[in-house]
């Protein structure tokens, strides 16, 4: 079997070797026939493989977890075909540069790396797979190159608590002394997540005494402030950490969760995932758990294996539904009519697209340990429908009560009591017409006597007729003038009559 390779850019590798590992590889590729590149995407076969890990991401055989594993496999320099021969002058060129930067211990971000790399005719993206290569051959990480990534995700801390995070300022620094290019940054509420992390200290402000109850990795941004909208008052969403990666994860929030996981604050504390019910939020989930195909080679250090699949499930979607419908509908009923809504919908169908990412990760073998996640996978292969976008089936995520979702999943999850368990009702049209009429006269600073025609025309759309009555509480901030644009008030209205069409079609 060939060697593994997994390289943590936290093993600190001189500049003087890293000049003398290029000139060695630049000697080979002048020699005809006996250079070999390790190739750093998944495509060569049988170099990316998922194995068993323990706790500590290290291969083992009795081991319940899962990583992506990264193995030997090289392109070596031969007969060549024409595109094959301008790739090895290509990398013959990026070594040169590479060199001549290490020179003079110059610190470089992605973006100057790609503008440097695009003289010779490469793209951006281009030239960072190309310094991936590089680095794997040599055998290290690309940041030891000086390829520093840029970070997307978000991290937001409890009040009462302080998260230091030490973190790399000069990565030549950093490699040639001790504590060199390190510094410490306290990250307290929401702030995003610094690159690259080298470690976090969770500490308590003082006089507090309240535990880290969960940390809880979202998808969206929208999530979490749909999230702070209920907040006040509920217990179960105090003392969490919330991380949020902003789309699909990049290197920086992969390793921070990974540095989070193996804090000795939060070694008891679980770490719960939610997101849109859909192929996309699915492959997320497992990105951040075990690692990616194209990075395989770092999933020692990118993969959070503590990390939980907490939904929503489609059983969880269905039942919030029925439980916003009005006292005395039927449940069966409520249910059959949004399943021939979803399946006849375009917003909840998935496409081939969607469908060829589920089946791929059902033929890779991500869901061995996942059941839960193994069914949502199989249900929606099989009907081919239930991509059920929160941000799609929801008005900021009110009128299916999936803040409620989030809430209740929480406190049953860390054994947190709700505070609000019974939200009071207010129909669709009094919750539109407090929204759009606060909003409209908040913004023009008007009396209602002074609206004008075109305030009134956006006013118009309560007067459609009501719909059944839904289960929710009434959010104060609706009616604090917090909208201060037409543009927004267009918006918003837009989205209420979205609303009002997939409810009147499941209901």
């Amino acid at each position: 079997m060939s060697a593994r390779i997994s390289i943590d850019w936290r093993t600190k590798t001189q500049s003087t070797t890293l000049v003398n590992k290029l000139h060695r590889l630049l000697t080979e590729l002048d020699r005809e026939g006996s250079a070999m590149i390790e190739i750093s995407d998944s495509k060569a076969k049988g170099m990316v493989r998922l194995v068993k890990v323990d706790e500590a991401n290290n291969d083992d055989e009795n081991g319940e977890k899962h990583i992506w594993a990264r193995y030997k496999k090289g392109c070596k320099k031969g007969t060549e075909t024409q595109q094959q021969k301008q790739y090895w002058a290509t990398i013959i060129v990026v070594i040169r540069q590479m060199l001549s930067r290490l020179a003079y211990h110059a610190q470089e971000n992605e973006r100057k790396v790609g503008y440097e790399l695009r003289r010779p005719g490469l793209t951006a993206e281009r030239a960072n797979k190309l310094l991936k290569d590089i680095a794997i051959t040599i055998g290290v990480h690309p940041i030891s190159l000086g390829v520093i990534p840029e970070s997307q995700g978000e991290v937001s801390i409890p009040s009462g608590w302080k998260l230091a995070a030490m973190t790399i300022s000069n990565v030549f620094e950093y490699s040639a002394r001790e504590g060199g290019g390190t510094r410490v940054e306290t990250l307290t509420e929401r702030r995003q997540i610094p690159m690259p992390t080298i470690s976090t200290t969770l500490r308590r402000a003082k006089g507090y005494r309240g535990p880290i109850v969960a940390v809880v990795v979202v998808e969206h941004r929208n999530i979490k402030q749909g999230l702070d909208r209920v907040a006040k008052g509920e217990n179960c969403l105090r003392d969490i950490i919330f991380v949020m990666t902003a789309g699909y994860p990049d290197q920086a929030t992969r390793e921070f969760l990974v540095c989070l996981s193996r804090d000795e604050t939060l070694k008891d504390v679980p770490f719960l995932f939610f997101a849109d019910h859909d192929a996309n939020g699915f492959e997320i989930y497992l990105t951040l758990k075990m690692g990616s195909k194209n990075m395989a080679w770092a999933s020692q250090s990118q993969a959070c294996g503590r990390l939980t699949y907490a939904g929503p499930t489609m059983g969880d979607i269905e039942s919030s539904i029925t439980r916003m419908a009005p006292e005395g509908t039927d449940p069966v009923a409520t249910i059959r009519k949004f399943r021939k809504y979803a399946s006849n919908s375009q917003s909840c169908r998935i496409f081939p697209k969607g469908l060829q990412v589920l089946r791929r990760i059902r033929a890779d073998g991500l869901l061995q340990n996942e059941e839960k996640l193994a069914l949502e996978v199989e249900t929606m292969i099989s009907t081919e429908y239930g991509a059920y976008g929160l941000a799609a089936l929801t008005w900021a995520h009110r009128q299916f009560g999936v803040e409620q979702f989030f809430v209740h999943s929480i406190s049953q999850l860390i054994a947190v009591p709700m505070t609000n368990s019974m939200p009071e009702i207010v129909t669709y049209s009094q919750q539109e017409a407090m929204d759009a009429l606060s909003s409209v006269v908040t913004m023009e600073n008007t009396p209602m006597a002074h609206v004008t025609p075109r305030q009134n025309a956006l006013l118009n759309v309560a007067a459609i007729p009501d719909p059944p009555v839904i289960s929710e509480e009434v959010d104060p901030s609706m009616m604090s003038g917090a909208i201060a644009t037409v543009e927004e008030v267009r918006e918003r209205l837009q989205a209420i009559k979205r609303a009002r069409h997939i409810y009147r079609n499941i209901i």
